[in-house]
């Protein structure tokens, strides 16, 4: 999926998927430079570090909204 979706943002020319590509690039260390070219690399290891954000976040969410057990109610 990650791989899929580098490959169409290496490949994007409209302005939203181009700010997509720079913020996922920053995730994965590209400085911000405009003569510094944006790698594969640095495009993967954003997209990886924000899908694994993505799945953290919904992990957490369904253990809060799952109830307490009972030997762990709050008092």
């Amino acid at each position: 999926m990650a791989a899929s979706a580098v490959y169409q943002l290496s490949h994007a020319t409209d302005d939203k998927s181009i700010q997509v590509m720079h913020a996922l690039a920053k995730l994965g260390g590209w400085c911000g430079r405009t003569q510094t070219p944006i790698g594969s690399t640095m495009l993967m290891r954003g997209t990886l570090l924000f899908l694994g954000a993505m799945q953290l976040i919904q992990l957490q969410k369904s253990a809060i909204s799952s109830p307490w057990p009972a030997r762990l109610s709050p008092i």
